[in-house]
């Protein structure tokens, strides 16, 4: 005999799911490309990167369909990688300006991106992902920002379709 759950809506939505069944998701496939360092506003500790991506995983409300990849540079990857999950694409940056942003930018296939997935998160401020966010949007991409402790360039806010913040980034701005 088997016995049926049935699940409470907000048990519903915190898995991604709709009523009719767990494998069918209300949304579209997720591809997340973070910039863990802008995220937490480029001091990388443990707890830190712990409280960062707990926030990150609530308001995305990520699911196991998704796919996420990680970039810092080298000098903080071992703090930041021990930190998060192990289901993650990770990548190392060089220790220069923008060395986490090339590399993150450089690991993004956009074709099979766009073949595969529905939307995409860049969760960074930087600049540097605005052309980014413009072709994956010439691709049939929704794109939403994640917006961290660190400072956000205008070019990548207006490239984005919308944005989401990190509760992080209101205490920022309130000091």
């Amino acid at each position: 005999m088997t016995a049926m759950v049935e699940l409470s809506a907000p048990a519903r939505s915190a898995h991604c799911t709709n009523p009719v069944g767990r494998h069918r998701s209300t949304r579209p496939r997720t591809f997340n490309i973070v910039d863990l360092e802008n995220l937490v506003g480029g001091r990388v500790s443990s707890s830190a990167v712990r409280e960062v991506w707990s926030e990150f995983g609530e308001i995305i409300d990520t699911c196991y369909t998704d796919l996420t990849t990680v970039a810092v540079s080298r000098q903080h990857a071992a703090t930041a990688f021990l930190a998060l999950p192990a289901n993650l694409h990770r990548v190392i940056g060089a220790n220069g300006p923008d060395g986490a942003d090339i590399a993150l930018i450089d690991s993004v296939d956009i074709g099979w991106v766009a073949a595969n997935f529905g939307q995409v998160v860049i969760a960074s401020g930087d600049h540097i992902f605005a052309p980014l966010a413009r072709r994956l949007q010439r691709n049939g991409l929704h794109v939403i920002q994640v917006i961290g402790r660190g400072a956000c360039s205008a070019a990548l806010y207006r490239a984005c379709n919308e944005q989401k913040y990190l509760a992080c980034t209101r205490e920022t701005a309130v000091t």
